[in-house]
């Protein structure tokens, strides 16, 4: 030996905090100090565009990929790797018991608009790996359920596929088509997951 000192000096180890797994065992066990499990997303609007056929008007808006599981780490992902930049969500119970929910606003200014707006979710995901999460689930209408005038806004909890116990990676999307000719609705959603 040289006597030299390796270079760069390695990190400080730190064995606290949501990923402390002192056995180095997969999966690692829960951790500690988690941080609270949520995402917050902007307010935005809804980005109307021309459509195609009967749908004079469509809109469409999803949320980001999120790792309902994140105390899995890489057990389980082919490339060790989050390509997609899945947002964890710290749950206690294996990810028990959060949901998504969409906030819609304008609905008030929009009363007359309503009529011909149609507007489905869907979901996608996958099992094991952020970078191809896929449909899983038909188009669900939530026109007649959440859309109805004389309402400021509509709130729409989501459920992620799972029964309560969630899949790993997940993304919602929803879809705005307008069938009757008017003006475009000022509509905006705020997004939340908790």
């Amino acid at each position: 030996m040289s006597g030299e000192i390796p270079w760069p000096p390695p990190e400080r180890y730190d064995p606290s905090g949501p990923f402390s797994n002192p056995g180095a065992t997969l999966p690692r066990p829960l951790g500690k100090n988690v941080p609270v499990g949520c995402w917050f997303g902007p307010q935005t609007m809804v980005p109307w565009v021309a459509g195609t056929g009967q749908v004079i008007r469509t809109a469409g808006w999803r949320s980001p990929i999120f790792d309902l599981r994140p105390e899995l780490g890489v057990l389980g992902l082919a490339n060790a790797r989050r390509d997609a930049g899945a947002i964890p969500i710290w749950r206690p119970g294996i990810g028990a018991g959060g949901q998504l929910f969409l906030q819609i606003m304008g609905l008030a200014s929009a009363t007359d608009t309503l009529t011909g707006l149609a507007v489905v979710g869907i979901e996608y995901a996958h099992a094991s790996d952020p970078n191809q999460v896929s449909t899983v689930t038909t188009e669900e209408d939530l026109t007649a359920a959440y859309f109805t005038a004389g309402k400021a806004s509509a709130l729409i909890p989501v459920f992620p596929t799972g029964g309560g116990f969630p899949i790993r990676f997940w993304r919602y999307e929803l879809r705005f088509d307008v069938y009757a000719t008017h003006p475009d609705p000022a509509l905006s959603i705020t997004p939340a997951y908790y």
